[in-house]
């Protein structure tokens, strides 16, 4: 509706234009409940069921495959009505985030990544350091050699990996 005849409709009425904006809002919102669900109208305008403004104005806002679910939602119970649209809510959120996580976007940046791994060797690094203190003992007793050697040759293979020099299998 045109602000000068919004003006005009709120002169004759006495009203503000924006009230005679949102009854226009309510009156489009009627329409389209009425052509889904032909004689809601009459239900609506007669008080036989008591939707609030917003559900009204929301129907002809809506998308049209949206609109008769909607309506027959007004004549449900306020409460139920509540409930509905809650879950309704939740199942947009849900799909909302459904279609998020299916983006093809890397979960982490590869710089992230490298600074990642740099600081997982640094710290094995340091608690190798701490273990040939406090342990020394593992790494000299010939009991222990051959788990050591072979903790050691893993370490090696992945290295060779990294640097593309062989393929890796990681044996656990």
């Amino acid at each position: 509706m045109s602000r000068s005849i919004a003006s005009a409709k709120s002169t004759a009425t006495a009203t503000s234009e924006r009230y005679v904006a949102y009854a226009e809002q309510f009156a489009n919102g009627v329409d389209a409940a009425e052509e889904v669900a032909p004689g809601i109208k009459r239900e609506i305008l007669s008080g036989t069921i008591k939707p609030t403004k917003p559900e009204v104005i929301a129907i002809a806002k809506a998308a049209p495959e949206e609109r008769k679910e909607m309506t027959e939602e007004l004549r449900l119970p306020r409460e139920e009505r509540l409930e509905r649209r809650k879950k309704r809510e939740l199942l947009r959120q849900i799909s909302g985030m459904a279609t998020e996580m299916r983006k093809d976007k890397p979960t982490i940046t590869i710089e992230a990544m490298l600074r990642t791994v740099s600081l997982d060797v640094d710290t094995a690094i340091k608690s190798m350091d701490v273990y040939l203190v406090d342990c020394h003992d593992a790494f000299i007793d010939i009991q222990f050699k051959p788990l050591l050697d072979s903790i050691i040759e893993k370490l090696e293979n992945y290295t060779k990996k990294l640097r593309g020099e062989q393929n890796y299998e990681q044996e656990n």
